[in-house]
């Protein structure tokens, strides 16, 4: 099989993504009970990730189907551009222990990928999140919320984010460096051996040519008067 021919040039693509969180105390929860199905609280704006976001919390759910039920959504503000990330809200664990901080996850559900897209009036695209985020009538459960007094009448939500950066495109990249990576590579095809033996800064070793070695010999030979 005839080699393919070595590339004359190289570039490279760099992604990276950056992370962030945030808390929100809902203090007074017991009474967020007489906002109806549609209602909602909405937190300050916080920045995180590179962007700037603000919670949107339901009592009694989102839409009709999520009455009885907590909905979350996270909203972007403000932006400029389509905004890829990753997104995760949680329950914090309340104290206990002398020891314990109360930073410990208790309830925690599935990560999110969405894209908040610029050009949209949809809720379902500038905001992600759940309609059926944990039940009521579990949340009312002491392992969350403890009602009665002001001091313990509160949940904390904790939201974390992760936005892709922006892709560093990079042209005119050294071919030795893009390669360099495919050096540990089990392939045993003679085309992959070619590409990846110019991995190596170091020259590469000279190889032992038998034929060549009989060849002089033979011409000496040849000389010799005999």
């Amino acid at each position: 099989m005839v080699s393919p021919p070595l590339p004359q040039s190289a570039s490279s693509i760099a992604v990276s993504a950056t992370t962030g969180s945030h808390l929100l105390k809902i203090s007074g929860y017991s009474q967020t009970k007489l906002l109806g199905n549609g209602e909602r609280l909405t937190s300050a704006k916080f920045k995180a990730a590179g962007h700037t976001w603000r919670i949107l919390f339901y009592p009694n759910g989102y839409l009709s189907v999520d009455t009885g039920s907590v909905s979350v959504y996270l909203d972007v503000v403000g932006w400029s551009k389509d905004v890829c990330a990753e997104v995760r809200f949680s329950l914090l664990r309340r104290r206990c222990r002398a020891d314990d901080d109360g930073t410990a996850l208790l309830y925690s559900r599935p990560v999110i990928r969405h894209t908040f897209e610029k050009y949209s009036y949809r809720r379902d695209i500038t905001a992600c999140g759940f309609g059926r985020f944990i039940s009521r009538k579990e949340l009312d459960t002491p392992e969350y919320h403890v009602g009665g007094d002001d001091d313990d009448d509160y949940i904390i939500l904790r939201c974390d984010i992760k936005v892709m950066n922006k892709p560093a495109v990079r042209g005119n990249v050294l071919l030795h460096k893009v390669l360099a990576s495919a050096a540990a590579c089990r392939c045993k095809d003679d085309a992959c051996k070619r590409f990846h033996g110019i991995t190596s800064e170091k020259p590469p070793p000279c190889r032992r040519r038998p034929w060549l070695k009989q060849m002089f010999a033979t011409t000496i030979l040849k000389c010799l008067p005999f």
